[in-house]
């Protein structure tokens, strides 16, 4: 019985980490053999891909939007990825172009816009200290914001005499441009917001605020790290000039990696601070001459962890192998099964907009006359059940995150759980 079990996960896994390696291209007839073997029915189908996860059934995960689990097929990646390397000592630079074309049609970028980077933090530090800003300009940004997309802006304000401006990023769309209007001055130089907040799991229209910002000579920073993964996500669509997310989260990447993106645009205007070996276009030290290469990649000094950018492919990969519309409808439809019975409870404020075009997977709701914390406390040790606090901003709220790991059954058992504790 158990070798019966462990040649179903080889070969599911085999067939998996087979579409993992597809590029984006119509799929051959061996792929969509493959393709169609799994299950077509979603009844079937999502239990299927649950077994695709080690995560433990021990307690149920709701925390994708800070950490994301990874599934067999990109751990088996980064896994024939170090044996690989280290069985001849190399570094395997080589192999980052094929996963940074990959990466490039997820987001819906040019392969000379992305470099890798370790997490969203990084690569916000990247943008803001690439930036020729000056004594007197002006950030403006929102007060919803991930201390990794914010504190590499305060520091650069505090060192450089830089100002930064703050206004409450409303969930209706006009509202958040009226006090978005507000905030700006003639010395603005930077807007920088989150495509989904970390807070309430709002999606921003960062389209229309990229125009806008475009159109007032205002560099346009966007923080991805709840967005890629959880939302589709078309870089040139939205026209931003910046855009850094992590692989760890919904992307369900390795730990500690991430992706940058800097237009081509935005490339005029941008200089790398940290530099090194696979930076230069051109070097001779004897001359004393060095031309930085222009695109993204520049950032990528040193020596990078082939292993990881391998686990970002496997993880792309990952997503193609379901197909794109269908693992986005997924998260959306857990995240709406839980805000619809949310938003009927008594004493409970449902903060997270309704409107599937405004939010997807992240759920953010206060209980009544409840601590936040206790809340999250109740839901860990009486139900094994992981969430995350949210006490930015004095939201003092519980963040629910929902992935395609999950079930219908876990979403379920989520609400019964809440109902009794606004009970209690």
């Amino acid at each position: 019985m158990e070798s019966n079990r462990r040649t179903f996960f080889r070969q599911a896994l085999g067939a998996m980490l087979f579409l993992s390696s597809w590029q984006a291209r119509p799929a051959s007839p061996m792929t969509r053999r493959l393709a169609e073997s799994f299950p077509q029915d979603d009844t079937a189908f999502w239990p299927f891909v649950r077994q695709l996860f080690p995560l433990t059934h021990d307690r149920i995960y709701f925390n994708a939007g800070g950490l994301g689990p990874s599934p067999y097929p990109v751990l088996e990646a980064m896994d024939a990825m170090h044996q690989k390397l280290e069985a001849i000592c190399e570094t395997g630079h080589h192999y980052h172009e094929p996963v940074r074309r990959k990466v490039a049609w997820l987001l819906g970028a040019d392969p000379d816009e992305i470099a890798f980077t370790r997490n969203a933090t990084e690569g916000m530090n990247i943008i803001a200290r690439g930036l020729n800003l000056r004594p007197g300009d002006e950030i403006v940004t929102t007060m919803h914001e991930h201390p990794g997309g914010a504190m590499p802006w305060l520091v650069l304000a505090q060192q450089h005499g830089l100002k930064i401006r703050l206004f409450e990023p409303d969930n209706d769309p006009d509202v958040f441009l009226v006090n978005l209007q507000k905030a700006v001055r003639s010395k603005t130089r930077v807007l920088m917001f989150s495509h989904v907040t970390c807070t309430l799991g709002t999606v921003f229209q960062a389209r229309e605020l990229c125009q806008w910002a475009r159109q007032r000579g205002i560099i346009s920073v966007i923080d991805g790290a709840q967005a890629v993964g959880q939302i589709p996500v078309d870089l040139h669509a939205i026209g931003c000039d910046f855009y850094t997310t992590s692989g760890h989260k919904w992307l369900l990447g390795p730990k500690e990696s991430g992706i940058l993106y800097i237009s081509k645009n935005a490339q005029t205007i941008f200089r790398p601070n940290f530099v090194g070996a696979y930076s230069d276009r051109r070097y001779d030290l004897d001359r004393l001459e060095l031309e930085l290469r222009q695109e993204a990649a520049a950032n990528e000094y040193g020596t990078r962890d082939a292993v990881k950018i391998q686990g970002i492919g496997a993880a792309v990969g990952f997503i193609q192998s379901i197909g794109t519309k269908r693992y986005y409808a997924r998260i959306r439809q857990l995240g709406q099964r839980l805000k619809s019975a949310l938003a009927d409870m008594a004493d409970l404020e449902l903060l997270t907009p309704m409107d599937t075009a405004r939010s997807a997977g992240i759920v953010t709701f206060r209980i009544r006359d409840k601590d936040y914390r206790e809340v999250s406390r109740q839901l860990m040790k009486r139900y094994k059940m992981r969430v995350r606090n949210v006490g930015e901003h004095g939201i003092h709220a519980t963040r629910v995150s929902l992935h395609i790991h999950n079930s219908e059954n876990e979403v379920d058992l989520l609400i019964q759980a809440i109902a009794t504790i606004v009970k209690g």
